[in-house]
């Protein structure tokens, strides 16, 4: 330690100095407030939470389309593995006396063959094909869609909340950071000036020393004093570098920061009531409660909408109109209430 000449330990606080201003001279200049902007524009967090936000919002908007009709599209198709074996003949010959029966089977020998073939090929058809456009309307649901909008309102007010109580983590952290490196740069510039006083300090002793107007040890003293301030420097020096790393990470630069608000003493305490007042009225997480108990009391509704009934129309129009007789006598659409 007491081995370094005195143009040695210039030389390294001149290098010391001149890092600084190089390292000043090359980051970029921000205020807090463009700190706080960049870190709303980067941080990862906040986006993840604002893309909450937006999708909250999406579903609530979503929430009042149950008011609306629901239409949907839809086609079947069906093949039957098997014939049926049901004959109408048998079935109008089982109801008629067996005179009846065979007077009409000796006037129309064919009657029975033609009327099984006619109903086989026109009613019982081995394939089924159906499209039809249905359309559900809710009526009333004894509250049940009320409810659930406001349900999907109370999470879009819930997923706001915890936005801005992330913007406020985020801004209470960014105030740490940002005016720690503040404070870092002014400790380090105190050491810098006590490394620099110092040394004029140990000359002024060597050069008595040397006049033999002060003992040895008294040298020694400022030496070791001197060295002590440069051991400090170099401390303050690391934690100016690892708050700068801080910032530049927390506002997502990949350029060195420079901090350019002032530290700031607050000159008179201000008192406790508006305070308490304005978290009362404004904290982001009371805000939370007041969701979560809004969608408390929506699925309290929505249990109890199923003690009435449930109104809804129907309506259904048929697409394909198939060649069957069934197909033909079957009605177009049909609108029904229930």
């Amino acid at each position: 330690m007491f081995a370094k000449t005195p143009l040695a330990k210039k030389s390294a606080l001149a290098f010391a100095l001149l890092s600084l201003s190089v390292s000043a001279a090359n980051a970029q200049t921000m205020s807090f407030t463009e700190a706080w902007q960049q870190v709303l524009q980067q941080s990862d967090a906040l986006a993840a939470k604002q893309a909450n936000v937006d999708y909250a919002a999406q579903m609530e908007q979503a929430a009042y389309g149950y008011n609306l009709p629901k239409v949907t599209l839809g086609a079947t198709y069906m093949r039957l593995d098997d014939d049926s074996d049901f004959k109408p003949s048998h079935a109008i010959n089982s109801q008629l006396s067996p005179d009846v029966a065979t007077a009409i089977n000796q006037l129309l020998p064919n009657f029975g063959a033609s009327l099984d073939k006619a109903f086989a090929d026109n009613v019982l058809r081995d394939e089924i094909f159906n499209s039809s456009i249905r359309a559900v309307w809710p009526i009333f649901t004894g509250g049940k869609i009320t409810a659930g909008q406001d349900i999907a309102k109370a999470k879009t007010e819930e997923a706001k909340q915890m936005l801005a109580m992330e913007q406020q983590a985020k801004f209470e952290d960014l105030t740490k950071v940002y005016f720690s490196t503040v404070f870092a740069k002014e400790v380090l510039n105190t050491r810098i000036e006590s490394e620099r006083s110092l040394k004029k300090h140990l000359e002024h002793a060597t050069k008595m020393e040397e006049q033999g107007q002060i003992a040895r040890v008294e040298r020694l003293q400022a030496e070791v004093s001197y060295d002590k301030a440069r051991t400090e420097r170099k401390k303050a020096e690391r934690d100016l570098e690892i708050a700068n790393a801080a910032l530049r990470n927390m506002v997502q630069s990949n350029d060195d920061v420079t901090a350019s608000t002032a530290l700031f003493v607050q000159d008179t305490l201000p008192s406790f009531a508006p305070f308490l007042s304005e978290t009362l009225a404004t904290y982001p997480g009371l805000k939370v409660l007041d969701a979560k108990y809004d969608q408390a009391s929506g699925l309290v509704k929505v249990e109890r909408s199923k003690y009435a009934p449930n109104v809804y129309m129907f309506g259904n129009y048929d697409l394909h109109e198939g060649d069957s007789i069934v197909d033909q006598i079957k009605p177009d659409w049909v609108v029904a209430s229930a």
